[in-house]
């Protein structure tokens, strides 16, 4: 039962002013989700109703509920198979055949049933007060790892209900819906359904009479059930009488109220309450006639008594009657009122305080304002400014708009009264003011004027970045801004906050990677929200101006890698072209290069494969890939690399090694020398072994990537083979081999 409709209930069955209250506690609860739906037919799944069982929920104190019949069932699972299909949540739901005929039979095969028990708890009494479940009949059956397609639908569907096997609840027949939707049913009102000992109650779905599109399947849909019981209905409030009550209290003199009493109330306990007006929770006497109200200074007080079953948790002094009660099952009476005669407070006001930006069109409105300890006959919220002169009496304080008050300072305050008051008026002063009355504390609501950005003048500006070379704006200067607070900030083009520099001039781009920065400066009053790294301009809160943005644009080319070679030639007749060169990574307009070794430019070819080595001298040359953005100086042949200006990048280079000695034509010539290394990788000695090596001493020299000579030694063919690399840094090195028959080259890699 919804917590709502069994509140409803209730209240009919109480006296006026009756609060009654039906908490999870009070409920028996059987629940079939439905989400163990199995219908393989491999393993005859779908003839076997035996998953379809219920979650079974007596923590309630009114009934002992069962499922008797262990869940949901028809007469002939053989003969009536059933399917699965995606539920109201997702998860799995049944779906089951549908009878064809348009009259209604109770005794149809394909009826679905459950059995329930319901024996009353402790009060006595219980009630099988609601059922609920969603069906649909979809135009489209769909089976969870089966088919989908057309379906003959059923257009209705009739709930039946027995109680020990008679009928008691037969409605109408209900249209059945394409898509899934909840029906409810509540049977608090209907006496069959009321147990004063163990009865077991039948409920039978049945969806019948098909639309009648030449479909072969019928299918209809279901998931969800739950069916509930309570007990609210056996409780009565009762009814107070005597009062009203009215004293005048703080002179010490006892103020007892006599010929308060409650009748017709039914619960297995009773408490008396003394509230305040809002129901928190001043006294819980035995009697009323017990309370000394004299003590209890000026307001008015309420007495109410409340009827329960078993515990009643949030029963205490300092509760609220209406909104803490938590227990079983419980009603409270009318209340009898008891007025407190005293000078009125005017309370104790909570929030703000307030602080607007005003003048921009965007109302601004107080919120979270509340109000406590206020007493009196009549309330009134006022609004002054600094010197108590009265702007205004709005209804609440949620219903003035500051914004179009105007830059200042404002006050809401709250007053009380009692009786007439005089000199309540805008344009007054509060010391004007007359009559019983109290005022509570203020509340103060700053109000700023909408600050000036102001403008940024300068750049743009772009910056070579990446390079180790800080890169800083110079020139930026802010005028026509407004506003208490400055502060400048970077942000990316998606207004990403990067930083939130003193100025301008102390961020050093370098450091920042490629892309593009917005500067700017943002003027403000009071305190803003949302003014940190990595937020984002749009999301900031409060009373601010932007100005304008100053674009600082971020180049970083990338040389990129150079995966290939090292490439060896025999500079003869024949053309010597490299191959299989690869470049990744690069980022920018792109350039080759080819210098020596020590980084003269020899050529600026359009690709590496586009030279011809053969027709330059022997010698080391080394192969470069060059990123830029926008212009270069320096980048000519003969210059060298390092006198290159602008923004650029260079890759790896790739060394390219031109012969001339040892090299033999196609058709026979001296035999080459040829070097063998090992290990390789190498940690510290390296040995040769030769082939063809002659008796010539043979110059060995190790060459790093860039083509610069680390290591050189004469190695006597016939003697020590070995050459000692212990000295150099890990990494990729050349070793060449040079003797009259010839000159060979190893890659040899360092590494400990």
């Amino acid at each position: 039962m919804k917590h709502q409709d069994l509140l409803t209930l209730c209240l009919l069955f109480l006296i006026p002013l009756v609060s009654a209250n039906a908490q999870s506690d009070s409920l028996s609860l059987a629940h079939f989700d439905l989400d163990d739906c199995d219908a393989q037919q491999l393993t005859y799944a779908h003839q076997d109703y035996s998953e379809f069982t219920a979650v079974v929920d007596n923590s309630g104190a009114c009934a002992d509920l069962q499922v008797v019949s262990g869940g949901l069932y028809v007469d002939d699972p053989q003969a009536t198979p059933h399917s699965c299909t995606p539920g109201v949540d997702g998860d799995p739901a049944m779906c089951i055949s549908s009878d064809k005929s348009c009259t209604y039979d109770p005794e149809s095969e394909y009826m679905l049933r459950v059995d329930v028990r319901i024996a009353p708890g402790e009060t006595g009494i219980a009630v099988l007060s609601d059922l609920s479940f969603y069906e649909r009949a979809p135009a489209q059956y769909t089976w969870i790892n089966g088919t989908s397609g057309p379906n003959n639908y059923p257009t209705l569907w009739r709930l039946r209900v027995l109680k020990n096997g008679e009928q008691v609840f037969y409605p109408a027949p209900v249209a059945t819906e394409l898509n899934w939707n909840l029906n409810s049913y509540n049977f608090a009102s209907l006496p069959e359904f009321t147990v004063t000992e163990p009865a077991v109650f039948t409920f039978e779905f049945l969806a019948y009479c098909p639309v009648n599109n030449g479909a072969t399947v019928y299918a209809w849909d279901i998931d969800e059930i739950t069916i509930s019981t309570d007990c609210c209905l056996v409780l009565d409030a009762g009814e107070l009488s005597g009062g009203p009550f009215e004293f005048c209290v703080g002179d010490g003199e006892p103020d007892h109220v006599d010929g308060v009493a409650i009748t017709g109330n039914v619960g297995s306990r009773g408490q008396y309450i003394v509230t305040d007006e809002e129901g928190n929770i001043l006294g819980l006497p035995d009697a009323p006639e017990d309370v000394n109200f004299d003590e209890a200074g000026g307001g008015t007080c309420l007495i109410w008594h409340v009827s329960y079953f078993g515990s009643l948790p949030g029963l205490e002094v300092g509760n609220n009657a209406m909104t803490d009660l938590q227990g079983d099952c419980y009603a409270l009476s009318n209340a009898v009122t008891v007025v407190r005669n005293l000078q009125p407070e005017g309370g104790e006001l909570a929030g703000g305080p307030f602080t607007f930006c005003v003048g921009d069109g965007i109302p601004d409105v107080v919120s979270g304002v509340t109000l406590t300890g206020a007493t009196g006959a009549n309330s009134q919220y006022v609004v002054t400014d600094t010197d108590l002169n009265i702007l205004g009496l709005p209804p609440t304080p949620e219903a003035v708009n500051f914004d179009e008050a105007g830059p200042g300072t404002c006050l809401i305050w709250h007053l009380s009264y009692d009786g007439d008051i005089t000199g309540l008026e805008v344009g007054n002063n509060v010391a004007d003011v007359a009559g019983c009355f109290g005022l509570s504390n203020s509340v103060e609501v700053v109000r700023n004027e909408q600050p000036e950005g102001g403008e940024l003048t300068g750049g743009p500006f772009t910056f070579c970045v990446g390079d180790g070379v800080p890169d800083h704006v110079s020139g930026v200067e802010l005028t026509g801004a407004t506003g208490s607070n400055t502060q400048i900030i970077v942000t990316d083009t998606s207004f990403t906050i990067l930083g939130l520099p003193e100025k301008p001039e102390d961020v050093d781009f370098d450091g920042a990677g490629p892309g593009v920065c917005l500067i700017w400066n943002l003027s403000y009053e009071g305190d803003i929200t949302g003014l940190e790294l990595e937020a984002n301009v749009m999301d900031l809160s409060g009373c601010f101006g932007l100005s304008n943005a100053i674009t600082v644009n971020r180049n970083q080319p990338e040389g990129g890698t150079l995966t290939g070679g090292p490439y060896e030639f025999c500079v003869d007749s024949i053309p010597d072209f490299v191959d299989s060169l690869e470049l990744t990574g690069n980022v920018g307009e792109s350039q080759w290069v080819i210098t020596d070794t020590l980084g003269v430019i020899l050529g600026l070819p359009p690709a590496p494969d586009s030279v011809d080595f053969n027709a330059a001298d022997t010698g080391v040359c080394l192969i470069w890939h060059l990123s830029y953005v926008d212009s270069l100086t320096g980048l000519v042949v003969d210059s060298n690399v390092a006198g290159v200006e602008g923004c650029f990048s260079l890759s790896n280079s790739v060394t390219v090694i031109r012969n001339i000695e040892s090299c033999s034509d196609s058709l026979g010539g001296p035999p080459v020398l040829d070097v063998m290394v090992f290990p390789n990788p190498v940690h510290d000695v390296l040995t040769m072994e030769f082939e063809n090596e002659g008796e010539d001493m043979i110059t060995i020299e190790i060459v790093d990537i860039y083509g610069r000579l680390c290591l050189s030694a004469l190695c006597d063919p016939k003697g020590d083979r070995t050459i000692d690399v212990s000295a150099l840094p890990d990494g990729h090195y050349y070793l060449v081999a040079k003797s009259p028959q010839g000159r060979k080259a190893r890659s040899v890699v360092l590494m400990r």
